[in-house]
């Protein structure tokens, strides 16, 4: 499923670039840039090289910025990052004006200071305030915002470790809101994701301090909530991203405990097949967060299917229920039934073992192993062997069956 018609309606990224028109225009890119038979430009993206190329190539075409991305750190998708500026835009539209420019803070500003730059390009009485802990970052951020003559515009600070709002030096309130693109794992290896999921692509060019924080993106949000609670009224509306919906609803939970000292709002990032979350909440009650524009995707309708007779058994909801059982105990799914009545059943499946997806694939590997054990055992016949390949993973699915 695509999220790109939830994206911004003023994004401009709603319409896909012009990847051919591009790399006519721009000669790095035309190199990463192949044309099918066709006719249509295509990209890898899964080179993270293509990507660094592509986004440098938007941010000059888009916006007049020539930035220089360095190997091994975050590669800024386009779309998300405007999705984010144009949803600050429209909670400040809710926030009369209160000094000559509009003061923001970018926590964790990277060495590109993506925020501050594209902001301060669309908007001119935009000024920034951006931190990071790390000084090689904050020395390539440096080159970057010097090198598009936004020196002006944008203050760079190193902060400590574990310093968000407060501790900061030199920052005198008010501030008008914060932007953050938080850590989203925990840990000090691994992202935060089920096995069985692939990293995604900008985590293979990422350093820690671009991708983890002891707790995660959770521990993030209580920390700057918690800084929030002390500095209320300091920062006019306090904004973080969020990566995964089970923290956003852990954030929600957290901030209904503090209303109505507090008022919130949410919405989705929509691009790709990709989601993130914005959260925002302000202690000031004249700006009225919770009449802000958010964007909400609708879900798909839930699937439903008309189950066949079973041959030599009775159709009902007993006998259908025992045949889906003895097919999930087959392929190594536990289920537990929540109700049962003559004319429904509730249930739930769970596993921890993908033993259903990609069979063809599995049969195949399986044949292959098989005949390459066959080739090499000289043993008795009567040896046999057999293989299973499973995929980590963890699944929860709820079912009901209801008679006709």
């Amino acid at each position: 499923m695509t999220f790109n018609k939830y994206i911004h309606p003023r994004n401009i990224y709603r319409k896909p670039p012009d990847f051919q028109q591009l790399a006519i225009k721009y000669p790095d890119f035309q190199k990463h840039v192949k044309i099918g038979l066709n006719g249509e430009a295509t990209l890898d993206f899964e080179n993270p090289e293509a990507l660094r190329v592509l986004t440098k190539t938007l941010l000059k075409n888009d916006f007049n910025l020539e930035i220089n991305i360095p190997e091994h750190r975050l590669i800024p998708t386009m779309t998300l990052r405007l999705n984010y500026i144009l949803w600050i835009e429209d909670l400040l539209k809710l926030a009369p004006q209160q000094q000559p420019h509009i003061i923001g803070l970018d926590i964790g500003t990277g060495p590109c200071a993506i925020y501050p730059m594209m902001s301060c390009r669309l908007h001119p009485d935009w000024r920034f305030l951006a931190t990071d802990i790390n000084s090689e970052s904050l020395s390539h951020a440096e080159a970057n915002i010097t090198a598009n003559g936004l020196g002006e515009y944008i203050k760079l600070i190193q902060v400590p470790p574990d310093t968000l709002i407060l501790g900061i030096p030199d920052v005198e309130p008010p501030l008008d809101f914060t932007i953050i693109n938080p850590p989203f794992y925990h840990g000090k290896e691994k992202p935060d994701r089920t096995p069985r999921r692939d990293p995604p692509r900008a985590h293979q060019v990422m350093i820690n301090d671009e991708k983890i924080m002891e707790g995660g993106e959770e521990a993030f949000f209580y920390k700057l909530l918690a800084e929030s609670l002390q500095l209320k009224s300091n920062v006019r509306i306090y904004t973080t991203m969020l990566g995964k919906k089970s923290s956003l609803l852990a954030a929600k939970k957290e901030l209904r405990k503090h209303e109505p000292e507090l008022s919130f709002t949410t919405t989705e990032f929509c691009q790709g097949k990709t989601v993130r979350w914005g959260v925002a909440w302000t202690f000031h009650s004249a700006i009225p967060l919770k009449k802000a524009f958010r964007i909400k995707h609708k879900p798909q309708h839930p699937l439903e299917y008309t189950l066949p007779q079973v041959e030599g058994k009775p159709y009902s909801v007993e006998a259908i229920l025992e045949t889906i059982s003895s097919l999930l105990a087959e392929i190594q799914v536990h289920y537990e039934i929540h109700s049962k009545t003559q004319n429904s059943a509730d249930f739930t499946m769970k596993s921890r073992t993908n033993t259903w997806s990609k069979q063809r694939q599995k049969r195949r590997m399986q044949m292959r192993l098989q005949k390459e054990m066959e080739a090499a055992t000289t043993a008795a016949n009567d040896i046999s062997a057999s293989v299973v390949i499973n995929y980590p993973y963890k699944a929860s699915l709820r079912f009901s069956l209801r008679s006709l």
